[in-house]
């Protein structure tokens, strides 16, 4: 999913990154997201509900799922 900027993110878009821990559940979907570095509320939230929708490819350890931790990275310029 892309992040669509409307009228509201336009006038709170500034520039920098947000770093974000993501928890990876066993069947790849989002467990949690958690903003480690933001730059707004708003731009942080937008991104959240974002990168909670991701669909990231299952972890596994000796063949067997697992949960696992990424960190995702976006730049505004």
């Amino acid at each position: 999913p892309r992040l669509r900027i409307t009228n509201v993110l336009k006038n709170v878009l500034q520039v920098g990154e947000i770093r974000l821990r993501v928890i990876v559940g066993k069947n790849g979907e989002v467990i949690t997201a958690t903003v480690l570095r933001g730059i707004n509320d708003i731009l942080d939230d937008a991104v959240l509900n974002i990168v909670k929708k991701y669909k990231y490819k299952p972890g596994t350890v000796n063949n067997q799922p697992v949960r696992y931790s990424t960190s995702e990275v976006f730049r505004f310029e």
